[in-house]
């Protein structure tokens, strides 16, 4: 299942990256692609895990970029 979810207000590309990188390493994820100037992270993983990936995600999200706004 691919989710595509608008993430607003990230400051630069290396949070960006950072985000990307710290989402594809979570367990059920099968490819994750931020795109800073978009704004919109794509996340593949199976249908039954994606409600927990997308809270794991967000918290990833936030962590890195506190004032980030999130749109599902």
């Amino acid at each position: 299942m691919r989710k595509e979810i608008m993430v607003k207000d990230i400051d630069c590309p290396n949070c960006a990256a950072k985000i990307e990188r710290k989402i594809q390493k979570l367990e059920h994820v099968d490819a994750a692609s931020l795109n800073f100037i978009g704004e919109l992270l794509t996340i593949e993983a199976a249908e039954e895990h994606m409600k927990a990936v997308l809270e794991q995600a967000k918290e990833i999200i936030y962590d890195v970029e506190p004032d980030a706004v999130i749109d599902y």
